[in-house]
């Protein structure tokens, strides 16, 4: 990986961990010249950490919460305990008493929760929730700007709450949550999910957001055919010259660096 390349990944990984530590990205700069891969590391060590301090209290509060109605959990989670806490619990809860206490919650209790919320830990809670009630609390997290969360989440929805999620964003919004999306291996599946009309749309909203860095980022994990396709469309939606420095932008950015076929579709 090239060090250029490596600063953009990095980049994804600095925004999720300053999330994480409700601190600005700024402050992490120093991080760029780290290998992506161990930022990732630091911040799952991190999390871990978080999550487990005070171990033995959150599990008799879990213990606990078994004996009282969900309806009842639900109310304490929003009224006394807050996201946090409430986050700290809902990998520890039964998976189905945590679906049916997320449909007790308002969405916006639930966004904030989200924001706090280590997906690996809730993964079997997450594929519960209905598909509906997740694009409510995703529009809900795009409204607040929390794309960091939103792209952590949607590696652990399954296909079809995916499906719907996606249809709460606008295009650039789209784009900002895949650049830090969790799982990337998941993003040809998503492609798949917004169709050829949608990605058309993405690709012209990387244009009229200045997003083009997370727009070949996307496109650098999707199948031949359909980065062919797609740009071959922002080819045609481009004059010569915004052509250049789009090429020029992408190329500073270390997404050109890697030899294969997305490389020699943007240089040919």
């Amino acid at each position: 990986m090239s060090p250029a390349q490596q600063t953009v990944q990095a980049r994804a990984e600095i925004l999720k961990l300053a999330r994480l530590l409700h601190c600005s990205p700024e402050r992490l700069d120093y991080l760029e010249a780290v290998p992506p891969e161990e930022v990732r590391q630091l911040r799952d060590r991190v999390t871990d950490l978080l999550f487990d301090a005070h171990d033995a209290t959150l599990s008799r509060l879990v213990a606990a919460s078994r004996l009282l109605p969900v309806a009842l959990v639900a109310l304490m989670g929003e009224r006394a305990f807050g996201p946090m806490l409430s986050a700290r619990l809902a990998g520890r809860l039964d998976p189905e008493r945590a679906v049916e206490a997320a449909a007790r919650l308002s969405a916006p209790f639930l966004a904030e929760v989200a924001v706090e919320l280590d997906p690996r830990r809730a993964k079997t809670a997450l594929a519960g929730i209905p598909p509906d009630r997740v694009a409510e609390v995703t529009r809900e997290l795009a409204r607040r700007g929390e794309f960091v969360a939103m792209g952590r989440l949607v590696g652990y929805l399954p296909p079809e709450t995916l499906a719907v999620a996606v249809t709460a964003l606008t295009d650039g919004e789209l784009l900002r949550a895949a650049f830090v999306m969790e799982e990337k291996e998941r993003l040809e599946e998503l492609a798949e999910a917004l169709g050829e009309q949608r990605l058309e749309a993405i690709i012209e909203a990387a244009e009229r957001e200045d997003l083009w860095v997370e727009a070949i980022d996307l496109l650098g994990h999707l199948g031949p055919e359909r980065q062919a396709a797609l740009v071959e469309i922002a080819r045609e939606r481009l004059g010569d010259d915004r052509q250049a420095e789009v090429l020029e932008l992408v190329r500073e950015a270390g997404l050109l660096e890697r030899p294969g076929p997305l490389r020699d579709l943007l240089t040919s």
